[in-house]
């Protein structure tokens, strides 16, 4: 990648910096996380003391659909309401099988990551443990689709690749507006447990956008790297760390590790060998 800023596209903006720019891109951050506590508290108190209501993927997931959906109808009304700012460009269908290896395979890693980041600090308050969803409850499944699979990487890659990564690469290098991006996405999460993790997807998936120039292969990696944890939990026997999560916090077998870098190594390769191009941009 070069330094050079990205995206003065004359068909985005009057001019070349397209919004956000940076402290706007925290100030749409930190709206973000109010929303998504005042929801998320009103959501509590209204179940309060009910525990089967409160473990409902489902509802969750309108709590993320409420929280996000103002705030990136805000931005991108402030970035000019044009439907060219999405980029929502379709890729050519064989790519999909080299982001689905890679996105499994650093998924793979960065759940081993969780792991690491668990035994450091100590495991996650009930509050923040979200690992009831991949216990193979097939009641829950529909819900937890609808969660992981459409409302967060919708949602959540509108905003950080779609809007934020779009401002910041107006301002600065490729490498710089990733980082920063990949940074914001990982504190959206507020969630210490995770930081690591969705910081090196929030990595993947800038590169994913700064490769193809769509917000296309971030979809659908979001979707795969949240959805293949719930499919292994249904279909496979529990693997400690992985799918079955043990106090205390176990690693992942050698093997499962073996094959999520063989995965992830065979997916970045294919891509980057590939030179595709869509619009004209090739990967990098």
């Amino acid at each position: 990648m070069n330094d050079a800023p990205l995206f003065r596209d004359p068909d985005l903006a009057p001019s070349p910096r397209i919004y956000p720019n940076l402290l706007q891109a925290v100030g749409l951050l930190l709206l973000a996380i109010v929303l998504q506590a005042v929801i998320g508290t009103s959501f509590t108190l209204v179940f309060g003391g009910q525990e089967s209501l409160m473990r409902v993927p489902a509802l969750w997931g309108f709590v993320n659909l409420l929280s996000l959906s103002p705030v990136i109808l805000y931005a991108w009304r402030r970035a000019g309401g044009t439907s060219a700012l999405l980029r929502l460009r379709p890729i050519p269908p064989i790519l999909v099988a080299p982001i689905l290896s890679c996105v499994i395979g650093v998924g793979i890693l960065v759940s081993e990551l969780d792991n690491v980041s668990h035994t450091i600090i100590g495991p996650p308050p009930k509050a923040l443990d979200f690992s009831w969803m991949f216990t193979g409850d097939w009641r829950q499944l529909p819900g937890s689709i609808f969660l992981l699979m459409l409302v967060a990487p919708i949602t959540e890659e509108l905003l950080f690749r779609g809007l934020i990564l779009r401002g910041l690469l107006s301002r600065f290098g490729a490498g710089s507006a990733v980082v920063v991006t990949a940074m914001l996405f990982a504190l959206f999460h507020v969630n210490p447990w995770q930081f690591l993790g969705a910081f090196v997807l929030g990595l993947l998936f800038g590169w994913f956008y700064l490769a193809l120039r769509s917000l296309v292969p971030c979809l659908i990696g979001h979707a795969a790297v949240n959805g293949f944890p719930l499919l292994v939990s249904f279909t496979f026997p529990s693997i400690p760390g992985f799918s079955l999560v043990t106090d205390p916090i176990q690693f992942h077998p050698l093997w499962l590790d073996a094959a999520g870098l063989l995965l992830a190594i065979v997916g970045i390769a294919w891509l980057r060998r590939g030179r595709w191009t869509t619009g004209g941009a090739s990967s990098c």
